[in-house]
C-alpha cells in the first residue's frame, strides 16, 4: 500500500475516532472517573460537577450544575429563633426538658435547615438516587452555615472531623456513604482534619425511616464503636450526618466516642426533621 494512501486511511480513521469520542465524551469521561478515579472521591465529585453537568435540578437550567450555587444558596429553611442549646431542636425552654431529663453523651448538635421543601427533595437523590456529586454543594452550604453559628458549636475549635459510619454492606449498594462525602467537603471547607475511620458499626440495625423517637434510640444503642486508629482521647470531635431526626444517632456516636476518651464531642446535620 502506498504511503500516502496509508497515510490517508490513518487520518481518517482518527478523524472518525475523533468525532465518535466527542459524540460519546459523557460517557467516556464517566467511565473513566468510575474505572480509574473513583478512589478519589472529593476529585471526582468535583471532575463530574465542572466538566459534564447534568443541569440543575431545581430551576433546571441545562448548562449549570446538578445543584448551581443560586438554588443551592435558596435551600435552608431558618429555624425559629427559640432552639434547644443542646440537641438544637425548637424548643421555648433552654435547654430543653428532654436534655435536662436525660442528658446526651455530646456537648450540642445542629443542623443548617429543618428537612422541608427542595431541601428533602435534594437529599433524597442524594441518598438514593446516585448523586454524590452533590456532596460538593452541600457541602460548602454546611460549612457556611457552621461558620456562621460557630459560638453554638464550640468556636469550631475541633481536633478531629468524623462521619456517621454505615455498614460496609449498605455502603457496597450504593455506592458510597453520603454522610462521609458531605463531612469530607465540610471539613475541607472549615480546613479542618478529617478521619473518616474514627467509629464502625458494631451491629445492623433497623433503618431508623419510620421510627418514633423510644425505637430509634433502643434500635442504635450500642450501634457504634470507635476504632481507635486513631486514638481520640483527649480529642474535641465534630461528628456530621446528612440528616438528624432525634439526635439519637448522632448522640449513640458521641457514646462511643467519650467511652474511648474524646474529651467533647459536638455533632452536625445538614437537616433536621424527617
Amino acid at each position: 500500500m502506498p504511503k500516502c494512501h496509508a497515510l490517508g486511511c490513518f487520518y481518517a480513521v482518527a478523524i472518525s475516532g475523533a468525532e465518535n469520542a466527542v459524540q460519546n465524551r459523557e460517557a467516556g469521561v464517566r467511565n473513566l472517573v468510575n474505572t480509574y478515579i473513583a478512589p478519589i472521591q472529593a476529585a471526582a465529585d468535583a471532575f463530574l460537577w465542572l466538566v459534564y453537568p447534568d443541569g440543575c435540578m431545581i430551576c433546571k437550567e441545562a448548562s449549570g450544575p446538578f445543584l448551581c450555587d443560586r438554588c443551592a444558596d435558596d435551600l435552608l429553611v431558618p429555624f425559629p429563633a427559640l432552639v434547644c442549646s443542646t440537641c438544637g431542636h425548637p424548643r421555648q425552654v433552654l435547654p430543653c426538658r428532654r436534655c435536662q431529663m436525660s442528658p446526651p453523651a455530646y456537648v450540642a448538635t445542629r443542623a443548617a435547615s429543618p428537612l422541608a421543601g427542595e431541601l428533602a427533595q435534594v437529599i433524597h437523590h442524594f441518598k438514593y438516587h446516585d448523586r454524590p456529586q452533590l456532596a460538593l454543594p452541600l457541602g460548602r452550604l454546611l460549612a457556611r452555615h457552621a461558620l456562621g453559628i460557630r459560638h453554638s458549636l464550640g468556636d469550631l475549635s475541633f481536633d478531629r472531623v468524623t462521619c456517621v459510619p454505615m455498614l460496609r454492606s449498605r455502603e457496597r449498594a450504593r455506592g458510597y456513604n453520603q454522610a462521609d462525602r458531605l463531612a469530607r467537603v465540610t471539613a475541607a471547607e472549615l480546613r479542618l482534619s478529617y478521619a473518616p475511620d474514627l467509629l464502625k458499626r458494631a451491629k445492623r440495625t433497623r433503618p431508623q425511616v419510620g421510627l418514633h423517637r423510644e425505637q430509634r434510640q433502643s434500635n442504635i444503642e450500642g450501634a457504634f464503636v470507635a476504632t481507635g486508629k486513631p486514638s481520640v482521647t483527649g480529642l474535641r470531635i465534630l461528628v456530621i450526618d446528612d440528616v438528624s431526626t432525634t439526635g439519637a444517632t448522632l448522640d449513640a456516636c458521641a457514646v462511643a466516642l467519650r467511652e474511648a476518651g474524646a474529651a467533647a464531642v459536638y455533632g452536625l446535620a445538614l437537616a433536621a426533621g424527617g
